[in-house]
């Protein structure tokens, strides 16, 4: 019995796994994007990172200067600190000419980054079903008007949108 409690004790003492974590993002944009991260060290300051494009710039700044990111021109739009159990969450507006960057999280007290995750840009709509998602339809409220359509010549209709 005393075995047992002084391997639960010893377990207690074991430090907590630098682990990178995992991000994933939740949301629509442009809009309110959630950054969530898990695996991070608990109650520890993290930083998500945004990048227009993979790469592998690196941190320039701070106590992880130096540590590579797979992203390329990077800037912070989140940070804070973690909960007793290495996660973080937060919800950033992001606008439309954000929409396909990509973000990162950074474990500050590790210098140690999660995967990349791209900031899903939003799916054109189609709301005709003619396979031609507006602003490519000229008329995307009629399913016979569409780009390479059969145009009847002096209907005063353009089918073909050109």
């Amino acid at each position: 019995m005393n075995k047992i409690i002084v391997w639960f004790l010893v377990a207690l003492m074991v430090p907590v796994s630098a682990s990178a974590g995992s991000l994933m993002l939740n949301g629509s944009c442009p809009g309110l994007v959630e950054n969530r991260v898990v695996g991070m060290t608990p109650s520890s300051p993290v930083m998500v990172l945004e990048g227009t494009s993979f790469g592998s710039e690196t941190i320039t700044f701070g106590p992880c200067a130096g540590t590579a990111t797979g992203l390329s021109g990077i800037s912070v739009v989140a940070g804070g600190l973690t909960n007793f159990a290495g996660r973080f969450m937060r919800s950033t507006a992001t606008p439309p000419f954000r929409c396909g960057d990509f973000r990162q999280a950074l474990d500050i007290a590790t210098c140690t980054v999660t995967n990349v995750r791209r900031i899903t840009p939003p799916v054109p709509v189609d709301a005709d079903g003619d396979g031609f998602p507006a602003p490519f339809d000229c008329n995307d409220a009629d399913a016979d008007i569409y780009p390479g359509a059969f145009d009847i010549i002096g209907d005063g209709i353009d089918q073909d949108c050109d």
